[in-house]
């Protein structure tokens, strides 16, 4: 194991490390082909799943592809296992597009060959990746990623399809079909507890979210073999309401989330909004202003309390003056995060952030 500054790399990874659980379900239901896949992995070394995070990822060959199949496996599975061996220092947004770029050209160069057998490599992609307290969702197609959380489930990707001839649905944007492809990406903050489904659209274009969320909450999967019986479940169902297309879904569940990084923090608090100035008896987000404990150009201290928690708390706002002043919104960021990491009885404990403003 490496050292920095005398200390190996697992003493310097967080104490409440990223774990999670994944489990799934793919079936070829009324078809003689499975033209699905998926595939998850979680690292069992502490650094990979540090620096890398847990990746899970789902495709559907377009059924009318001869090799349909095998596009869907070969996305999946190169995806996953270059996503690991790729460079640190690139981010998952652009670790994703090249990845997603380079099976994109072998896909379409096949295609383009002009021999039968190595035609007909086209497939929807969708890849979630759990990494910090942030989940990265990278999509191209028809297949589907949501959370499910409280109970309530949210979609977290858009279908690139569009009716055709004013009648049914076709696919505009596939792995394969083009030689530039374009992957939409989306950024989420992550809470332990969260669960992320990944479908194909044999599952959701047969089940409505509200079926789908019924089916979880009365499953409430825990653990892997949890997880692969809900994502089962989902599917028998969807073939019961009469999906006639390949189902698959593979389930994603956060255990545990380590303590959120730089910028993390940074992203999380510049999209808040900044309150305007206040008074004893204000109240913002539950908290209702006891005191004004000091007031300036640059940023306001309350004492504020709440019915249902003990004890004095100490609420800190920046001024709305720096709104749009990132280098100082950046600093605001970088004194809370830098607060909840010290534990010292002389300085006040800093709490993470609860609601949508600072």
């Amino acid at each position: 194991m490496p050292a920095i500054d005398g200390k190996t790399v697992q003493e310097q990874l967080p104490s409440h490390a990223l774990k999670a659980a994944l489990g799934g379900h793919s079936a070829a239901g009324q078809k003689d082909r499975n033209d699905d896949a998926i595939v998850g992995k979680t690292p069992d070394d502490p650094y990979q799943r540090h620096v890398r995070g847990v990746v899970a990822c789902i495709a559907d060959g377009l059924s009318s592809a001869r090799n349909a199949d095998r596009a869907a496996q070969l996305a999946v599975l190169q995806f996953t296992r270059d996503f690991y061996d790729a460079p640190e220092s690139w981010t998952v947004q652009t670790c994703a597009s090249r990845l997603l770029g380079s099976l994109n050209s072998w896909f379409h160069s096949q295609n383009r060959s002009g021999i039968a057998d190595n035609e007909g490599y086209a497939t929807t992609f969708t890849a979630l990746i759990l990494r910090s307290t942030t989940a990265h969702i990278v999509h191209i197609g028809d297949t589907r990623c949501y959370r499910l959380r409280d109970g309530r489930l949210k979609l977290l990707t858009e279908d690139h399809s569009a009716p055709y001839l004013g009648q049914t649905e076709v696919l505009t944007r596939a792995l394969g079909i083009d030689a530039d492809i374009k992957a939409d990406y989306r950024q989420e903050p992550a809470r332990e507890g969260d669960l992320f489904l990944l479908t194909s659209d044999g599952v959701h274009g047969a089940l409505s979210m509200e079926q789908m969320a019924a089916i979880l909450g009365e499953a409430a999967p825990r653990n892997r073999a949890e997880l692969e019986a809900a994502s089962r479940a989902l599917c028998d169902a969807a073939l019961a309401a009469g999906s006639t297309d390949n189902v698959s879904c593979l389930m994603v569940l956060a255990e545990t989330l380590p303590s959120e990084t730089l910028s993390e923090a940074h992203r999380r608090l510049t999209r808040r909004t900044i309150p305007p100035v206040m008074e004893v008896g204000n109240r913002l987000d539950g908290w209702r202003v006891a005191e004004v404990l000091h007031a300036s150009t640059r940023s306001h201290v309350y004492l504020v309390e709440r019915p249902e928690r003990e004890g004095r708390f100490v609420l800190k706002a920046p001024s709305a003056n720096f709104a749009d002043d990132l280098r100082y919104l950046e600093g605001f960021a970088l004194e809370q995060w830098i607060g909840r990491r010290i534990r010292n009885r002389q300085i006040m404990q800093i709490l993470p952030g609860e609601d949508s403003r600072f």
